[in-house]
């Protein structure tokens, strides 16, 4: 279970693939910061290099990720009954 970046041209085909992180799982989210959000156990947070830089800890194991709110920043991550939220910067 691993997270892979592509490069995609203008017909949406993919190619270039590049290991970017050895944590995968549920769900991966893109962030308005330019990190990966990856799901797994905790919510990994990987800069653009594929270097670590947090963990995001919730009561219960996150199954979905998703960005929204006023001004795109807030993470939503959903978990089996529960949803979480937090400001990203």
């Amino acid at each position: 279970q691993r997270v892979f970046s592509f490069a995609v041209d203008a017909s949406g085909t993919l190619s270039e693939p590049r290991l970017l992180a050895e944590e995968g799982e549920a769900a991966v989210a893109a962030g308005p910061d330019g990190n990966v959000y990856v799901a797994a156990g905790p919510v990994f947070v990987y800069a653009p290099d594929g270097r670590e830089v947090e963990r995001i800890r919730v009561p219960a194991r996150p199954t979905a990720l998703a960005f929204g709110g006023a001004d795109g920043r807030t993470i939503f991550i959903g978990a089996r009954d529960q949803l979480f939220s937090l400001r990203v910067d």
